[in-house]
């Protein structure tokens, strides 16, 4: 287990000047895996549901020490972002540091950036942008890959948007649709994330700068102080309001989820559910700090009780305690994460409230009001703040948490890279049922696989190592798009109508062909040579030309004169002037009939003419090759077959009689 010290008293003080001379723009790194955590509590809505597959029991992967309690850590592009606080006796006075560690060792990227005007700052993550804010109200836009400032190399004061007296940030912000919201003593700012300028405040809702916000697509909300609010996400305009008329001061952050807005507010115990659309109170629940939520499932944190609540019935299904205070809690893929007091962390089954797995590390895990530390769920780890230090697990079982790409043409060899937890010794990599063409193990938490050939929709890619297999989730959903083949080109391009002719057939999305025809009818056999090849064989047609089609599950190939085999009945002899000869050979015969076009052979009987000229397709001239004395059919052969039974029109006499001209 890596230990990673950061306890260096070198530090680094940047000041106005010195950030402006940094790199005035970056290159938005790629999109976060499936499953990053952003803000506290996961996500936008605060709601502690991870979308993750990360499965007890997990292993301690790496420990970060630092000289303070970290805060709220986030999880995004391989990279974790964490705040520490400071003090003034080390660190530059009202400063705090941030720093980007590798999600996969603990290892420092960048960092510790030393941030000016507040002893904590917090960190929000949107659309590969990293956004912070001080307790003294500087926010700045961050480049994830290596710390330097966005916005021109410059940050902005939340006092320079109207409310020359703002200060007192000291809540987590939340990041959501290209909007960083961060939380002032006198209200709500929407900062563009791509300019830093304020699109609107809401300076009703008056917090003390210590509640968050929760976001979705139709609505802002804040809760404080026996207060609700819902604003308008485009300006900012409130929409419904709820004042209870008490004075306390409440230092948690709402929770949206299913619809309902989860207000705790500590100092007043008067904890209310609002429905999120119209403001109306739907109910009250028992809480002291931000719950979490999983389907119809709520946990609610206590004092030292964490309580599971069906959300239908608002029946308590089950308790858990270890005697000490808890933290927030996250539920992730059937567990309920929290950590205690006592200085434990659980997985508590989300059905029963069984410990599926647990950890002592010594140091309590708690989660103080303001500002807050709390865990993390993301690409398959669990980051847990105990004390000054921040402790990285993962499961022992693989874990796949994003694919890069997450789609790829059926039947195409596409390389996927595979990002995770636990894929040292992985000896298996399936794309639903079918095994992954090839794959290499790249790194403990990377794998890059070839896919198979599938017939289309949606599969599970999953991971299997001597430890066990990967389990599904939403993350490891890879789509195979699948398109109608396409026919480009035809060797030959006709055959006979007796059938038989073999024929490549080129073009593409051939991997799932679940047909060939020629005309109506199906192909006599077909082998699928590749994605862009066919082997068929015609079945017996009548003469003409017909286009020739492969079916795969989106469809048949659309018509085009490239597909077009043309059926040509076999040759016809009709007639034979003369229609004998002497067996010394030499004579020349003419040959009467049609289909000529294309001869490649005459033979009378068993022996080739000596030699022939097809002068068109209903004339031929032979000379009669030598031959003994008796009567043979004459047999014409051509690319579409050999002129058929034998008859009186087809034969000729090698005989020692004169015989009299004829032609």
């Amino acid at each position: 287990m890596p230990c990673i010290r950061l306890r260096s008293l070198v530090f680094r003080v940047m000041t106005i000047g010195a950030l402006g001379s940094l790199l005035l723009a970056w290159t938005v790194p790629a999109a976060a895996g499936g499953d990053p955590a952003v803000t506290f509590q996961e996500n936008a809505g605060h709601t502690g549901r991870a979308a993750d597959g990360i499965t007890p029991p997990l292993v301690k992967k790496w420990t970060a020490h630092f000289l303070r309690q970290p805060l709220y850590p986030l999880i995004a592009d391989g990279r974790v972002f964490v705040s520490v606080p400071t003090d003034n006796f080390i660190f530059p006075h009202d400063t705090s540091q941030l720093y980007a560690l590798d999600e996969a060792t603990g290892n420092v990227l960048w960092g510790p950036l030393t941030i000016p005007n507040g002893n904590i700052s917090f960190n929000a993550y949107d659309a590969g942008r990293l956004f912070n804010v001080t307790s003294g109200g500087d926010i700045r836009n961050l480049d994830p890959v290596n710390g330097t400032l966005g916005w021109n190399g410059n940050y902005f004061h939340l006092y320079t948007t109207g409310l020359a007296s703002e200060y007192q940030v000291q809540a987590p912000v939340t990041a959501s649709n290209g909007v960083f919201y961060p939380v002032g003593a006198y209200g709500i700012y929407a900062v563009d994330e791509n300019t830093g300028m304020t699109k609107w405040t809401s300076g009703g809702a008056a917090g003390g700068g210590s509640a968050g916000v929760a976001v979705s697509s139709s609505g802002v909300y804040i809760t404080s102080a026996c207060y609700a609010l819902d604003v308008d996400p485009a300006t900012g305009y409130e929409l419904w309001s709820y004042r209870g008329g008490c004075t306390s001061a409440s230092t948690t952050t709402p929770v949206l989820y299913q619809g309902k807005l989860y207000d705790t507010d500590v100092a007043s115990r008067n904890n209310l559910i609002f429905d999120a659309q119209t403001g109306t109170q739907l109910g009250t629940f028992t809480g002291l700090q931000s719950p979490a939520f999983d389907g119809g499932e709520g946990f609610f944190p206590y004092g030292t009780t964490l309580n599971a609540v069906n959300l239908g019935t608002n029946a308590t299904t089950w308790s858990f305690s270890d005697g000490t205070p808890l933290s927030d809690d996250l539920a992730a893929n059937g567990d309920v994460y929290v950590g205690s007091g006592a200085g434990n962390v659980y997985a508590l089954n989300e059905a029963t409230g069984a410990v599926d797995w647990h950890d002592s590390l010594g140091t309590a895990i708690v989660t103080t009001d303001t500002p807050t530390n709390d865990l993390a769920i993301g690409d398959g780890y669990l980051l847990v703040p105990a004390g000054s230090d921040l402790v990285a697990y993962a499961s022992t079982v693989p874990v796949v948490t994003s694919l890069s790409p997450s789609s790829g043409p059926a039947g195409a060899k596409t390389s996927v890279a595979i990002t995770g937890t636990g894929f040292t010794g992985a000896n298996a990599v399936s794309f639903g049922s079918a095994p992954a063409n090839s794959f290499t193990v790249v790194a403990d938490n990377r794998i890059q696989a070839v896919t198979p050939a599938e017939p289309g929709g949606t599969v599970d890619v999953r991971v299997t190592t001597p430890s066990g297999t990967s389990p599904v989730t939403p993350a490891d959903r890879y789509t195979y798009i699948q398109n109608a083949p396409t026919v480009t080109a035809l060797s030959p391009e006709g055959g006979s109508t007796s059938g038989g002719t073999s024929v490549s057939i080129s073009g593409s999305g051939f991997s799932t062909a679940s047909a060939v025809h020629f005309g109506s009818l199906a192909a006599a056999s077909y082998t699928v040579i590749s994605d862009t090849s066919i082997a068929a064989t015609t079945p017996p047609e009548a003469a003409g030309a017909v286009d020739v089609t492969v079916t795969n599950p989106a469809g048949a190939s659309p018509t085009s004169p490239a597909d077009q085999f043309t059926f040509v009945a076999p040759p016809v002899v009709t007639s034979l002037c003369p229609t004998a000869g002497p067996p010394t050979g030499g004579t020349t015969v003419t040959i009467k009939g049609t289909h000529f076009t294309n001869t490649t052979s005459v033979q009378f009987g068993n022996v080739p003419a000596a030699k022939f000229r097809a002068v068109s397709d209903t004339h031929i001239d032979a000379v009669s090759p030598r031959e003994g004395a008796g009567t043979v059919d004459i047999r014409v052969t051509t690319s579409f077959g050999v002129n058929g039974t034998p008859s009186s029109s087809d034969q000729y006499t090698f005989t020692y009689e004169k015989v009299k001209a004829q032609c």
